[in-house]
């Protein structure tokens, strides 16, 4: 199995009252987009590499997962229906007009969030300052499209605790 796009976070969110209280909440990220790993198993399958270890995979691990590059038709509503089982609360949130990619977000718990965009450019610079580093930056990488782009805050409750999850892509 190629896991190359698959990585998984431990989220622990602290709080302190009468000592340290904790909760754990685990979170699973993986870019499912459209690649070979998205083709069918073989020529007489009906499935794919994809689909296929979803289905096996034990989803009961996780708090939250987040399935980035999705593009609607990726899985079939048979998978996701499995997908649901193990989560409660889902939204697909589009991060990409160009092309129609989106994060899944599953959770076991109801989740609020907020979709804004981030400059990589220090906000204390003067205007000038800016224009150097983006024509700078279009030298060097041809464009800077890259260096404002979306993110996702997720907030839940688990446990009592609040918990704040930042996806960027």
């Amino acid at each position: 199995m190629n896991f190359k796009h698959l990585a998984i976070f431990l989220i622990y969110s602290f709080l302190s009252f009468e000592g340290l209280a904790s909760t754990k909440l685990s979170v699973l990220w993986w870019n499912i987009g459209y690649n070979h790993y998205s083709l069918p198993i073989n020529d007489y399958s009906k499935k794919t590499n994809l689909e296929e270890t979803l289905e096996r995979h034990d989803w009961s691990r996780y708090d939250v997962v987040a399935l980035g590059e999705y593009i609607e038709g990726t899985l079939p509503k048979e998978t996701l229906d499995k997908l649901k089982r193990h989560f409660k609360w889902s939204k697909i949130i589009k991060y990409n007009n160009a092309y129609d990619k989106s994060i899944y977000i599953l959770s076991k718990y109801d989740f609020t969030y907020v979709a804004d965009t981030i400059d990589w450019v220090n906000p204390n610079w003067t205007l000038k300052e800016v224009s150097r580093y983006r024509k700078s930056a279009k030298f060097f990488y041809g464009s800077t499209k890259t260096f404002k782009r979306k993110y996702f805050r997720l907030k839940l409750t688990k446990d009592g605790f609040e918990n704040n999850l930042i996806f960027y892509h």
